[in-house]
């Protein structure tokens, strides 16, 4: 088995004739392709830290009273997007018999859905997140990988 992260893209944006093209394009995938895959989605918790540091340094910076509040005002709505929004991923699950069959299809997966929906390779340390969500679903994951 092997992971790879779909890349997404915005559906809402491209013309009627883009759209229909990449309904093709993963039209003709899914015949073609006869090995076992799954596509999954999968909900992780946004990570707002690195701005919350930054609005942090600014408050301690500030002198200015009034600024002050609308620092801490937006130091709240970042608390509130990391305790409440999730970002969706989407994964392609692959499954082969052996380590060279698998190879092949992880290439074939790359040639076919990279016009589309680009493939990006995984770290050893994320899929075993992945796998830890996916049978841990009320979960939170401490770290990303």
């Amino acid at each position: 088995m092997d992971m790879m992260q779909l890349q997404s893209k915005d559906i809402y944006s491209p013309s009627m004739d883009e759209t229909e093209y990449d309904i093709m394009v993963m039209a003709k995938f899914f015949q073609s392709f006869a090995s076992d895959i799954k596509i999954m989605s999968m909900n992780f918790p946004v990570d707002m830290q690195q701005q919350l540091d930054a609005v942090d340094r600014r408050v301690k910076q500030n002198t200015s009273p009034l600024y002050e509040r609308f620092l801490l005002r937006k130091r709240d709505e970042l608390v509130f997007l990391e305790q409440h929004r999730t970002n969706r991923e989407f994964y392609l699950y692959m499954y082969a018999s052996s380590i060279k069959q698998l190879s092949e299809y992880r290439n074939n997966c790359q040639r076919y859905l990279g016009q589309i929906a680009p493939l990006l390779p995984l770290t050893e340390e994320k899929k075993l997140d992945l796998l830890y969500k996916l049978y841990n679903q009320n979960s939170k994951l401490e770290k990303r990988g």
